[in-house]
């Protein structure tokens, strides 16, 4: 709507004027030469007769801008002043009678010729406003002096509508921002999607068959490039049967297959989430197959090491690998710890300590299979306990606790070895876990052998290791260490070395203490009472420490 000071004569004349622009614009665009330039010259002669130089813009309605009054010549830049005139003056006119559509063509035509044009941005963006568009009519007034002035230039229009301009502003900036979100979501699914069909064809790549090694090796070295992300990952691993293609890669029988194909399983497995993504696919095969590449001499060790180093503290592995336990785990673990032709790097030590843990949590449940082969295993686990890397020693003496007691023969095997000799050792000068473990190992061997019990009397001067644990802290070396003193008890000669000990006030207070293993009240009582009957002069220190009733509440443990 016109402003009051704008009169109807005004408006009636610019309508009238509007159909000589019109022709005028089209004789400007014709192709004909003849025409253009007869339009050119009446174009000239029109602005001319009303000044012929540039007078100042007239304040007009909410988006009106007079005729840029410009002398045309004909050179090329006024040729362009003049066509720009004409549609700014449509535009105005389709804006002044409410077709805002064709206002917004008309101001666009004009940009199209004179990008500069700020009175053309500055028109459109209300056209743009008054369609609901803010987010063009923001776009334009950025061009516009940087929008300030094209607000401005709003609010001079019609002050009344400062707040309506701050809200369109706002609501533009949250359109934009949305619009931004959908774009770059829709540009990461077009990527996803051109992603997801790159995998796909490079390992329908990998399936073809009969083509050379280059061919094989080059689809699983852009695998590996593709898989950088996580996304990326999880669209590889999201493919049907990936998991089968892998393991036939590693069974392939070429060598710079297995190690391309461990590299890209590596980037998987060195990270927590890429050991999630890969621990979801059916994995049963390949311990099997990753163990027999450790006696390789080459890279093909140290990245199957690797990924066993990565994947065996995961239980989800674990509990694969519990599947095919008697089948392929333990027989290959065996064959591991035969050693291998470097068996002295970094790798290889490192591989040996990530399968030894590896088989003390599989060693947690027994079985007929377990006790098959618990005398290969714990032999191997009994040489490694001279080797040089403490976290090695630990956890071989904890598969030895695991493993011993499925098997008798496997108990007499580490006799033989010296195993109390080195438990005794471990005790003495270990730390924390290394003695859990040691203890647990002598209490298995003491419980089923003579010759344990014998050799840990006569080892163990006077049981000053087993009374220095029965002062621990830690309860599970407490109960232990009370229960290879109870079994030693049995053999004769036992009872009278500890004479002028304090063994009988330390198993006072660990069998009538409130210990929340019942195991150490229980060990320590039976202790307590083979004591007695062992060496009856044990009894006197009993007494003055008015102990009597805790042994006597001891004995059905040791008719037990």
């Amino acid at each position: 709507m016109l402003r009051d000071k704008d009169t109807e004569a005004d408006f009636q004349r610019f309508l009238r004027r509007v159909d000589d622009v019109t022709n005028l614009l089209q004789g400007l665009s014709s192709p004909d030469g003849a025409v253009r330039d007869k339009a050119i010259a009446e174009t000239e002669k029109r602005l001319q007769e009303q000044g012929g130089s540039r007078e100042e813009e007239e304040e007009e309605e909410e988006s009106r801008t007079t005729l840029n009054r410009t002398l045309i010549n004909t050179s090329g830049s006024a040729r362009a002043e003049a066509v720009d005139a004409a549609l700014k003056e449509q535009g105005n006119e389709a804006f002044r009678a409410g077709d805002f559509a064709l206002a917004i063509q008309r101001y666009s035509q004009g940009l199209d010729r004179l990008r500069d044009k700020q009175e053309l941005y500055t028109n459109r963006a209300q056209a743009y406003l008054k369609l609901h568009e803010y987010e063009k009519a923001i776009s334009d007034c950025e061009w516009a002096l940087k929008s300030r002035q094209c607000y401005e230039k709003m609010l001079q229009i019609d002050p009344q509508k400062e707040n309506l301009f701050k809200e369109c502003v706002e609501e533009a900036r949250l359109e934009e921002k949305r619009l931004r979100e959908e774009q770059g979501a829709e540009r990461a699914a077009q990527a996803g999607s051109a992603v997801a069909s790159s995998i796909q064809e490079l390992l329908q790549s990998i399936s073809s068959p009969g083509q050379h090694i280059l061919y094989y090796t080059g689809a699983i070295r852009l695998l590996a490039e593709a898989v950088s992300s996580e996304e990326n990952q999880r669209l590889l691993l999201a493919q049907p049967a990936v998991s089968a293609q892998l393991a036939e890669l590693l069974c392939s029988g070429t060598p710079q297959i297995h190690r391309d194909t461990l590299v890209l399983i590596s980037l998987y497995s060195e990270h927590e989430r890429g050991r999630r993504l890969l621990l979801r696919q059916d994995l049963s095969r390949w311990p099997q197959i990753l163990l027999a590449f450790v006696k390789s001499t080459d890279a093909r060790a140290d990245s199957a090491m690797n990924i066993l180093s990565d994947l065996a503290g995961e239980k989800r592995f674990q509990a694969q690998c519990r599947a095919m336990f008697s089948r392929d785990v333990l027989p290959l673990f065996t064959q591991l710890l035969d050693g291998c032709p470097d068996a002295s790097s970094p790798g290889y030590q490192q591989c040996v300590f990530a399968v030894l843990g590896l088989m003390m949590n599989l060693l947690l449940e027994s079985n007929s299979t377990i006790q098959d082969l618990a005398v290969p295993i714990s032999g191997r686990c009994l040489a490694l306990l001279s080797h040089q890397d403490g976290r090695i020693v630990t956890r071989a003496t904890g598969v030895l606790s695991r493993v011993l007691p499925a098997s008798p023969s496997a108990v007499e095997e580490v006799l033989k070895g010296g195993v109390v000799k080195k438990m005794l050792k471990f005790l003495k000068a270990g730390g924390q876990l290394t003695c859990s473990y040691a203890i647990k190992t002598l209490a298995i061997c003491t419980r089923s052998s003579r010759r344990a019990q014998e050799e840990l009397l006569r080892r163990d001067k006077r049981f000053q290791v087993l009374l220095r644990l029965l002062e621990a802290e830690d309860e599970l070396l407490v109960g232990n260490a009370a229960f290879c003193l109870s079994q030693c008890l049995l053999v004769p000669g036992a009872g009278s070395a500890l004479l002028g000990s304090s063994v009988v006030q330390l198993l006072l207070r660990q069998a009538g203490g409130d210990a929340q293993r019942s195991s150490v009240q229980q060990n320590s009582a039976i202790a307590l009472g083979r004591l007695c009957v062992a060496e009856p002069r044990h009894l006197q220190q009993l007494r003055k420490l008015n102990g009597l009733a805790i042994l006597n509440s001891s004995m059905k443990y040791l008719h037990s």
